[in-house]
């Protein structure tokens, strides 16, 4: 199977590129991680992106809020019982 013809096959079934969809599942485990309190630049590296700041920009794109706000939260609210 050619590169072209899995990518459109792949859309198909799946709705979105294979790239889009590697991002989202990257995305999805880096929010994970950063509820468990990981820092930034940690869980960018754990979950393949070249950079914290790739990370944020790809988080950002996605959920609209920085991943740093997102791990500030979630820090408050383990600190307060939550």
């Amino acid at each position: 199977m050619s590169r072209s013809h899995f990518m459109a096959l792949f859309r198909d079934v799946v709705g979105t590129t294979p790239q889009a969809y590697l991002t989202g599942w990257r995305l999805v485990i880096g929010r994970r991680k950063l509820s468990k309190g990981a820092t930034v630049k940690t869980v960018a590296r754990q979950v393949g992106f070249g950079s914290a700041a790739a990370f944020s920009r790809a988080y950002f794109r996605k959920s609209g809020d920085w991943p740093s706000l997102g791990r500030q939260v979630s820090m408050q609210a383990t600190e307060h019982g939550s």
